[in-house]
């Protein structure tokens, strides 16, 4: 408990930015925890990126936890971009993150990449071939 008496939960730390476009994608960072009270925020944020560029990179190397709504959140994007003619890039290196997109076999589906750089790659290649 903190000192005012209420519990804090970890969606309190949940953050969201929207940038770009910027290279022919926009870029949705988030940090926290994306758990059922955050990733309707998540999910607006991407949707809000995806009305932007057709290539977003979302980069959730500052996620301490993904839960199934978070999941879920990852697989509409992904069909989102796919039906528009899009890409949609996730970075991730948190073992907590990689780990529930492996479990749920989600890392067949989904385009993970380890950093930025190789994510940006992914959906320049895109640009030069779409």
């Amino acid at each position: 408990m903190n000192p005012e008496g209420s519990e804090s939960s970890p969606s309190d730390d949940f953050s969201v930015d929207v940038d770009g476009p910027e290279g022919g994608h926009a870029r949705v960072t988030a940090t926290g925890a994306v758990d059922m009270v955050t990733a309707p925020e998540l999910d607006r944020a991407i949707a809000r990126a995806q009305e932007l560029a057709p290539a977003v990179q979302l980069d959730l190397s500052g996620v301490e936890f993904l839960g199934s709504a978070g999941l879920s959140v990852l697989v509409d994007a992904t069909r989102r971009a796919a039906g528009a003619g899009g890409r949609f890039a996730i970075v991730a290196n948190q073992h907590v993150v990689l780990r529930a997109i492996e479990v749920t076999g989600l890392d067949k589906v989904l385009n993970v990449f380890p950093d930025p750089a190789a994510a940006v790659a992914y959906l320049s290649e895109e640009a030069a071939t779409g």
